[in-house]
């Protein structure tokens, strides 16, 4: 049941967004009543947490294993940015959590949000180890990175033109440009 219940909530909210999405929708879905559904979750928040955890450990795994991996820094970042986008191809459901909590992101899984937070700065700060250790320009550009990720939810489209990984290889070629132009002074 509790398979059938996490399906039938995905599709609803995939269908309709966070907000749109009703109990009542999922519990017809799932092929349940309203009432028997309450019993396998506590709030539609709390399932739509429950889903969309698992789908934050994977994208932090991922960042954590790219910054540990003694690749070329410009290659960690790369490697880093394709794969945040391509968890908008493999997980669409990304982008519902974004568009939700996008305000409150380090509430609902802080620890994750924290650990990847840490391997982003790490792949950051191999990026800018030639222009010295200026932990503000770290944060600036790990910010400025992790901003077109979280922004991304309102106007990527799964089957648009361009998919998450080609958007995400598009954003490590803007950032690795600039700071390769910052590294060289002014163009």
């Amino acid at each position: 049941v509790r398979e059938d219940v996490a399906e039938a909530a995905l599709a609803v909210f995939l269908a309709k967004g966070y907000d749109r999405a009703t109990v009542r929708e999922i519990a017809d879905r799932a092929g349940l009543q309203v009432s028997s559904l309450y019993a396998h979750i506590g709030s539609k928040e709390a399932l739509f947490i429950e889903l969309i955890r698992p789908v934050l450990e994977v994208g932090t795994e991922w960042v954590e294993t790219v910054a540990e991996s003694g690749l070329p820094p410009d290659e960690q970042l790369r490697l880093a940015c394709v794969r945040a986008g391509e968890l908008y191809d493999v997980h669409p459901e990304v982008a519902i959590y974004l568009s939700h909590y996008s305000g409150e992101i380090g509430a609902v899984a802080p620890d994750l949000i924290r650990r990847a937070k840490i391997a982003w700065r790490k792949i950051v700060r191999g990026c800018l180890a030639e222009r010295g250790d200026d932990p503000h320009e770290v944060t600036i550009t790990t910010y400025g990175i992790l901003g077109m990720f979280s922004w991304m939810h309102r106007w990527y489209r799964h089957s648009g033109e361009r998919s998450g990984r080609e958007i995400g290889a598009r954003y490590a070629e803007m950032v690795l440009d600039g700071i390769r132009r910052g590294a060289d002074g002014p163009a």
